[in-house]
C-alpha cells in the first residue's frame, strides 16, 4: 500500500508540489529566513506527501484540492520567511503562476508531439518546469526585497485579485480538461492552455509590478528623507567650519606673539596642528571645500590617507546641499571601507574632480576587503536591516541622474572604483 502511495505521488503530484516549493523560494529569495529553514522544507514535503497520497486522492478532488494545497503552502510560507500575509500571498501566487505556466506548456508540447502518458512525459514535464522557473526567476522574480508595509490600497487589492484570477483559471482549466476527455477536441484544449498561460503571465506581471512599485516608492521616500537630513547637516557643519576657520586665523596671529615665550619646536608643532584645519581644500567651490575638509579630518582620526585633486568650479551649477550629499556619501563609503583594513599602506582614498569636453568626471578609488555583491549596479548593503540601509549609495546615483549624469561602481582586484559623469551646465541656465 505504501509503495502504491509513493508511486502515485511521484506520478501525479510530485511535479506540482516541487514547483510550488521552488516557486515560493524563488519569489521570496531576498526575504529574511526564519530559523530551521531546511527542517521546514522537509516538513512541507512530508505534509504535502501525506496530503497528496492519502487525502487528496481519496477525499478532495479538483479545485478544492488545489485550494487546500494553497492554504498549506501559504501557512508554510509564513513559517519560512519573516514576512506579512500579503507578501506570503504574493510568493504563493507567483509560485502558482509559474507552476501553471509550466504545466500548461507541458500539456501543449505533449499534445502537439503526440507523446503518450509515461516516462517521456515526465521528462518533458520536469524539463519544462526547469526552463519556466529559471526564466521566471531571472525575468521577473530576481531583484530587491519587497516590503508590503508600503503597499497602497490599490496595490494590495491587485495582488489579492491576481491570486483569485489564478484560482479561477485553475477551475476553468480543470473543467476544460474534463471536456477534452469527453470530446477528444485537441484544438479546444490547446487554446484553453494558451489562454491559461497568458492569464498566468498577466497575473505574475501584476503581482511583481505592484511590489516593485511599492519598493520604488519606499526608496524614493528614504532618499528624500536622507537628502533633507544631509541638507540640515550641511548647514550646521558649514556654520561650524566658518567659526573654526575664523578662530584658526586669529590663532595664527596670536601664535606669532609667543615666539619669546615658547620654543621654536613647540611653536611649529602648534602651528602645524592649526594648519591641519586651516589649510583645508581650496577647490574653487566653498561647499566642496567644507565637505573635503571635514572628511579629511575624519580620515586623519582613522589613520586614513586622503588625497584629492579637484576643480570645484565645474560644480557651480549644482545646489549646495546636493554637492554636500553627493561627496559626503561617497567619502563616507570610502572611509568605512578603508577603516576596516589592517594594512596601513592600503588605508588610502584618492579622488579627482575634472572636466573634459563639457563633462564633469568624479573618480574615487579605495581599497576594500569585504566581498562586494552588486545589485542593480550598486553594492548590496551588508547591514542586517536592509530595509533601512543602502540608501546612501542610492542617493549618489539619484543625484547623478538628477543632473543628467550617470554613476558606475566596480571592483578591480582589491580596489573599489566609483565613476560619476555629469554634464557641466552653465550657471546662467
Amino acid at each position: 500500500m505504501l509503495e502504491d502511495w509513493i508511486a502515485s505521488f511521484i506520478r501525479d503530484d510530485l511535479g506540482f508540489f516541487l514547483s510550488m516549493c521552488i516557486g515560493v523560494m524563488s519569489a521570496g529569495h531576498n526575504l529574511k529566513k526564519r530559523p530551521m529553514l531546511w527542517l521546514k522544507i522537509l516538513l512541507y514535503t512530508l505534509v504535502m506527501f501525506t496530503w497528496g497520497t492519502i487525502f487528496f486522492a481519496r477525499t478532495v478532488r479538483g479545485w478544492p484540492g488545489y485550494l487546500v494545497a494553497f492554504a498549506i503552502t501559504f501557512v508554510w510560507t509564513l513559517l519560512l520567511f519573516e514576512c506579512r500575509p500579503l507578501t506570503a500571498l504574493y510568493c504563493v501566487t507567483a509560485a502558482y503562476c509559474l507552476e501553471h505556466i509550466a504545466q500548461r506548456s507541458h500539456s501543449i508540447i505533449c499534445l502537439l508531439l503526440g507523446i503518450p502518458d509515461g516516462w517521456q512525459q515526465k521528462i518533458i514535464l520536469y524539463a519544462t518546469i526547469a526552463v519556466v522557473f529559471l526564466a521566471g526567476y531571472f525575468l521577473a522574480l530576481r531583484g530587491r526585497t519587497y516590503n508590503d508595509e508600503d503597499m497602497q490600497g490599490k496595490d494590495s487589492v491587485l495582488v489579492i485579485l491576481a491570486f483569485f484570477v489564478i484560482l479561477a483559471d485553475i477551475v476553468l482549466s480543470l473543467k476544460m480538461v474534463d471536456i477534452y476527455f469527453e470530446t477528444g477536441n485537441e484544438t479546444l484544449i490547446i487554446c484553453t492552455h494558451l489562454m491559461s498561460i497568458m492569464i498566468s503571465v498577466l497575473a505574475l506581471i501584476v503581482s511583481v509590478s505592484r511590489f516593485r512599485e511599492s519598493a520604488a516608492r519606499r526608496e524614493q521616500m528614504m532618499i528624500r528623507q536622507l537628502l533633507d537630513k544631509e541638507q540640515e547637516k550641511y548647514q550646521r557643519e558649514r556654520a561650524v567650519t566658518e567659526v573654526i576657520n575664523r578662530k584658526c586665523h586669529d590663532l595664527k596671529y596670536y601664535l606669532e606673539g609667543l615666539t619669546e615665550l615658547v620654543s621654536r619646536e613647540e611653536l611649529q608643532e602648534i602651528s602645524a596642528a592649526v594648519d591641519v584645519y586651516e589649510s583645508g581644500f581650496h577647490t574653487g567651490n566653498s561647499t566642496l571645500d567644507v565637505v573635503l575638509a571635514n572628511k579629511n579630518l575624519l580620515c586623519q582620526s582613522n589613520n586614513i590617507e586622503f588625497t584629492c585633486i579637484a576643480d570645484g568650479k565645474i560644480l557651480s551649477f549644482m545646489k549646495e546641499q546636493d554637492i554636500y550629499t553627493l561627496f559626503g556619501n561617497l567619502l563616507d563609503n570610502g572611509i568605512e571601507a578603508a577603516g576596516k583594513l589592517a594594512e596601513p599602506d592600503k588605508r588610502i582614498i584618492s579622488m579627482t574632480v575634472t572636466e573634459k569636453n563639457g563633462l564633469g568626471f568624479i573618480h574615487m578609488e579605495n581599497y576594500y576587503q569585504d566581498t562586494v555583491i552588486f545589485e542593480d549596479g550598486i553594492p548590496k548593503t551588508t547591514k542586517q536591516d536592509r530595509q533601512n540601509h543602502g540608501y546612501g549609495t542610492q542617493s549618489i546615483r539619484y543625484l547623478a541622474e538628477k543632473y543628467g549624469g550617470d554613476m558606475q561602481m566596480q571592483t578591480e582586484a582589491d580596489i573599489f572604483l566609483t565613476d560619476i559623469m555629469i554634464p557641466v551646465q552653465s550657471t546662467a541656465s
